[in-house]
């Protein structure tokens, strides 16, 4: 990663059918800074029945009702798009992704492209056979939260353990958690999943979003964690940062006002080129975990810190006592902290009043 989070342009559906479009938010997407833009790649008589009705967000958001399957169709791209996008992307030094819906997409989009990271999106949560269809691609996964309970996200994490195994025993759920309690597989998930918090709403409400649960992802399963961030705003994204999250992914469009499902709950790109602003912003401010005095302060350390001072006059061989020093900038005599070790002792030097005393303990 080129910065410490990663930041993912969710172009998604917003294409709404149109390669010209899907070019358009490729460039949105490198203008405002992001690391990687990120479509969907499914086919929809594999994803869902042709009587599936569509979600009330998305008919709230469309402003129609139809059935799920007409919805999608309408929003496939063809392979041979996904292979213009790559390759554009390429040319313009920016990331190319797509959430594969199924294991044939899946495979289909790994002829023409070398993702750096494969998403499984927070519906395949449960799919069991899509996810260790995915994890055995050894490519880094990012595993989306939405709607999931902690033990729905330890078993996928256990599905992801039991493919690093390599091993020709069947898979089943006892062989999955068995995998996830060996040190070695775990690891293995630890170093290679981004377990990303999720609240499936478009858009989402913040008092939804439960942040938090980034801490408890991190603590309970040891990975690293990010957001996929579904509000209006980029509050949630700027306080995920803020939080540790190392990848935030956050819906782009051209114009919330365009038709689709997902537009509403978008940043048009100067919005999402705002929010990449200030988190890397937020990086510079979160900066190391060691504490040590910055080479900025260095300047400052003498004026504002206080040492010992010569409240009087001090021959030396003179006993110092508190009567004869006082605590005063600037800070480049004998430090202040060393009060009680210096007070009774025996002067080395001589001292005018004003003066700082240059005592060395012994």
């Amino acid at each position: 990663m080129t910065h410490s989070v990663y930041i993912i342009a969710e172009a998604g559906v917003n294409h709404n059918g149109s390669l010209a479009t899907a070019f358009e938010l490729v460039d949105a997407a490198c203008q405002a800074g992001a690391n990687a833009i990120k479509f969907q790649t499914f086919n929809a008589e594999r994803l869902v029945t042709k009587t599936t009705s569509m979600a009330p967000y998305q008919q709230k958001n469309i402003g129609v009702t139809t059935s799920q399957f007409d919805m999608l169709k309408s929003l496939e791209l063809q392979l041979e798009d996904f292979a213009k996008l790559d390759a554009y992307c390429k040319r313009q030094g920016i990331d190319f992704m797509s959430t594969a819906f199924d294991q044939k997409s899946l495979d289909e989009l790994l002829t023409i492209s070398s993702p750096p990271y494969l998403k499984i999106s927070s519906g395949d949560l449960i799919d069991a056979p899509l996810i260790l269809h995915a994890a055995q691609k050894n490519i880094p996964l990012i595993l989306s939260s939405g709607m999931a309970t902690s033990a729905e996200i330890e078993n996928a994490l256990s599905i992801i353990a039991f493919a690093q195994k390599k091993t020709a025993v069947p898979p089943s759920i006892k062989e999955f958690k068995r995998a996830w309690q060996e040190k070695e597989t775990r690891q293995s998930v630890q170093d290679n999943v981004i377990l990303m918090q999720c609240t499936t709403s478009y858009p989402a409400p913040l008092s939804s979003v439960n942040l938090r649960t980034m801490s408890a992802f991190a603590r309970d399963f040891g990975v690293k964690v990010g957001f996929s961030d579904h509000t209006n705003g980029i509050d949630a994204a700027l306080a995920a940062c803020a939080l540790g999250a190392c990848a935030i992914e956050k819906h782009i469009t051209l114009s919330k006002t365009m038709s689709g499902p997902d537009h509403i709950a978008s940043t048009e790109p100067d919005e999402f080129a705002e929010m990449v602003k200030r988190i890397r912003n937020i990086e510079l401010a979160l900066g190391s975990d060691k504490k040590e005095p910055m080479g900025i302060e260095y300047e400052n350390r003498t004026v504002a810190r206080k040492s010992l001072i010569a409240a009087q006059i001090i021959k030396k061989g003179e006993i110092i006592s508190q009567e004869n020093i006082q605590i005063l900038r600037p800070g480049n005599g004998t430090p202040a902290i060393y009060y009680w070790d210096i007070v009774g002792s025996v002067s080395q030097h001589d001292y005018t009043p004003g003066q700082p005393l240059q005592e060395v303990l012994l």
